[in-house]
């Protein structure tokens, strides 16, 4: 992995952005929505999106919001829940809104696409079991912004990864 930033360099420019972040959640959540279409998302598609309770789990809520709208059945699994006054809380709150169906993590399912959008890139560790699980899927997998599992700064996994 050739890093483009370091993880503090990443934290500094979000954080130096004069677009507010709810701004670029959406930008973020679209792009990964066009992706997943690229990869062959459409109507009748099966979309799993593993979201976190930072702000890249709301970029997968986003996500999640216009694949519904291009027809895809769409769930939301969630690892813990986003803080309400949170760009992530509220963009939870929107793909309730628009009837995105929200499940706990919980076990691995089948689909067409899952996407990835559980840590960030300040990530390390190993990711929980519960998480590693879905690492196994046979789907393809589109990840936010890196890959649940790898360190951001390094690009090595520490156990399973995505």
């Amino acid at each position: 992995m050739r890093p483009v930033l370091s993880v503090e360099e990443m934290r500094r420019v979000d954080a130096e952005s004069p677009t507010p972040v709810d701004q670029l959640m959406d930008a973020a959540g679209f792009a990964i929505a066009v992706e997943a279409s690229r990869m062959g998302v459409g109507y009748g598609s099966t979309v799993h999106i593993l979201c976190g309770k930072g702000n890249n789990g709301g970029d997968g809520y986003v996500a999640g919001r216009y694949l519904l709208r291009r027809g895809a059945r769409v769930f939301a699994h969630f690892l813990g829940l986003p803080d309400p006054d949170s760009a992530s809380g509220r963009a939870f709150d929107a793909a309730a809104a628009e009837c995105v169906a929200f499940v706990p993590l919980g076990e691995p399912r089948d689909g067409d696409l899952v996407i990835d959008a559980l840590f960030g890139t300040g990530f390390s560790g190993e990711l929980p079991a519960e998480v590693a699980a879905w690492t196994h899927v046979r789907a393809p997998i589109l990840a936010v912004d890196i890959p649940s599992g790898l360190d951001g700064d390094t690009g090595v996994p520490s156990g399973a990864v995505f």
